[in-house]
């Protein structure tokens, strides 16, 4: 049986070649967005809430994303009772996520590189942290151990086409049926193809066809699963 990380680096090496020096396109599944143009009340809340408790952020990649995520949540009246979080950072989607949602419990998994574990485990701190398990490894390394079962999953980790397609994968398989599966970076224009995080995505979605639908593309790309599928299966 051919080996899965192999099968991928062939699904990349024909989509490479069929889409080199192109702009990669928004997948055929995404729909209309519905979710960008309305202020949602409690992303004033969320600004507020990061400000009163005085958290501290180096840099800020997810604020700007937030009142489109709380859209999203609200209209599927979503409320999960368990997260993974692919690359955490500082903490700041840890704490948006804490901040949007009650009774839940958080795995999150990151390299922790430049001694940003300290700077998470600080702002962590000052939020109810005691159901938050932190595992400082690859995501690869968690992933395919990994037996728990998810209601959202947040994929940050590496940026790298294999990188984000192997742990959309695992990811996927990791996530409960009408969970919600969040892509950040979809939005990247990476001329090389090697970073794509796009490219990544697309090639996941037209393998798992049938399994999801989607909900939103832009800064990140979100999809519901509908269906289960197994990765013995595929190859």
């Amino acid at each position: 049986m051919i080996s899965f990380k192999k099968k991928i680096r062939q699904i990349f090496d024909k989509s490479k070649n069929d889409i080199e020096n192109k702009e990669i396109q928004i997948h055929k599944s995404f729909k209309k967005n519905l979710y960008e143009a309305n202020q949602n009340p409690r992303q004033n809340g969320f600004l507020k809430y990061v400000k009163d408790k005085e958290f501290k952020f180096d840099e800020d990649w997810l604020t700007y994303k937030t009142n489109i995520m709380l859209n999203i949540f609200d209209n599927f009246n979503f409320n999960p009772k368990s997260i993974l979080e692919i690359g955490v950072h500082e903490g700041l989607s840890t704490v948006f996520f804490q901040y949007a949602f009650s009774n839940f419990e958080t795995n999150v998994v990151d390299i922790f590189p430049n001694d940003t574990r300290k700077k998470f485990e600080k702002n962590i701190n000052k939020i109810n942290s005691k159901k938050i398990d932190i595992f400082e490894t690859t995501s690869h390394n968690f992933l395919i151990n990994n037996k728990k079962k998810y209601d959202l999953i947040f994929v940050d980790g590496a940026h790298g086409y294999l990188d984000v397609i192997v742990d959309l994968f695992y990811s996927y398989q990791s996530l409960n049926i009408n969970g919600i599966l969040l892509i950040d970076d979809y939005d990247w224009k990476e001329k090389s193809k090697d970073r794509s995080v796009r490219l990544a995505v697309n090639n996941f979605l037209d393998i798992v066809e049938n399994t999801y639908d989607t909900i939103h593309h832009g800064t990140f790309a979100a999809i519901i699963k509908r269906n289960d599928i197994n990765l013995n299966q595929l190859y």
